[in-house]
């Protein structure tokens, strides 16, 4: 019989994993860690071996402050306000305070309304596509940043 593991957050664990069974994403998740989340949510999460795969020490454990502590060009970065896989709030928090806070400037960030993690919105009808501005927001990043960037700026 698996024992209730000690530490903090592990209600929180289940609950969330519990919960993102039920979600689209699920599958791909799952079948990119080889099925590991396929297991009963007590014993994934009562199995230390769990910690040592691959998968899990990769993607599981990835801290996206070390990368934005050492960026130094300028970034865009865009989601979409509807995403199921990542949680926009608290990335777009993150990424802000972890490049404000080491004195990166050149950065964008974009949240797109309505728009899911492929940045597509889906109509009434059921169609997906691409989120209105989407690509003129890149298209204008792109211009600003080249042109603020160009060691011998041209008019016009």
């Amino acid at each position: 019989m698996p024992r209730e593991p000690a530490g903090d957050g592990y209600d929180a664990a289940r609950t969330s994993l519990e919960h993102g069974r039920s979600l689209r994403w699920f599958s791909a998740v799952n079948e990119q860690s080889g099925g590991l989340l396929s297991r009963p949510t007590d014993e994934l999460l009562n199995d230390v071996t769990v910690r040592n795969r691959q998968w899990y020490r990769f993607e599981a454990n990835y801290d996206p402050t070390i990368a934005l502590r050492g960026l130094k060009v300028p970034a865009l970065f865009i989601f979409g306000d509807k995403d199921e896989v990542v949680p926009v709030e608290p990335s777009v928090a993150i990424i802000r305070r972890t490049l404000t806070d080491t004195g990166h400037r050149a950065f964008s960030i974009v949240v797109f309304p309505g728009a899911d993690h492929g940045v597509f919105v889906t109509s009434a009808e059921g169609s997906r596509t691409l989120a209105p501005g989407y690509l003129d927001a890149i298209e204008q990043w792109l211009r600003n940043t080249l042109r603020s960037n160009s060691p011998h700026e041209t008019g016009g």
